[in-house]
């Protein structure tokens, strides 16, 4: 591991810490927030103030970048600095985003084999147009997906050889 990469937890112990370990972390619409929902590899943010965590968070959770900014109590303008300049912030919510998508590629995965029962079951006339649906929604998303983390992790190696 990095040195220079610190726990979110010795950071800031009162926004990442104990409080989302407790599932009483809520966003501003009364939903866990994502470093409750996404915490095992929040873990590894690199220094981070409180402010530019509470960014990324929302930021994670889908805000606008003016949205994002307001529930850090920074300026747009500031927000668009840290994604511009800040090398830290940008890694942070990099890393955060590739935890994401493998998160999202290992539901698929294990949606995947229940995708090809209901195909299975349709080829027998079995299955309802819903299932079927679903099905090839899920087996649709899934190589694509797996694909763009692959390319993700290659490229990653590569930037860290230069």
């Amino acid at each position: 591991m990095d040195p220079s990469v610190t726990s979110v937890t010795s950071v800031t112990p009162g926004f990442w810490g104990a409080s989302s370990r407790r599932g009483s972390r809520r966003d501003s619409g009364g939903q866990p927030g994502v470093t409750q929902k996404w915490g095992r590899f929040m873990s590894t943010i690199n220094g981070l103030t409180a402010k530019q965590q509470k960014a990324l968070d929302a930021l994670l959770r889908g805000c606008t970048q003016e949205a994002a900014a307001r529930e850090a109590g920074v300026s747009r303008r500031t927000l668009g600095r840290w994604l511009t300049q800040n090398v830290a912030f940008q890694q942070a919510l990099r890393s955060a985003e590739q935890e994401a998508l493998k998160r999202i590629q290992r539901r698929l995965v294990g949606l995947a084999e229940n995708a090809c029962d209901a195909l299975a079951r349709a080829l027998q006339g079995e299955a309802q147009p819903a299932q079927v649906r679903a099905a090839d929604v899920v087996l649709a998303r899934l190589m694509p997906l797996r694909e763009l983390v692959e390319i993700e992790e290659r490229l990653k190696a590569l930037e860290e050889r230069l």
